[in-house]
């Protein structure tokens, strides 16, 4: 939903998926509606993407 915060736990940070995650965060390009912060494992979500907009 428009406005949503999505973020990681703390205990989890540490699990390799994550660890990972964090590492690869910069090669990745992330789609305009969402915001990412990977120093924090956070996603802001501003809209909902349109259908169009959506790579698959």
């Amino acid at each position: 939903m428009p406005n949503d915060i999505i973020e990681v736990r703390e205990p989890s940070r540490e699990m390799t998926l994550f660890v990972v995650a964090r590492a690869e965060a910069g090669e990745r390009t992330v789609p305009a509606w969402p915001e990412a912060i990977p120093s924090r494992m956070r996603i802001l979500v501003h809209v909902l993407p349109e259908r169009q907009v959506i790579d698959t």
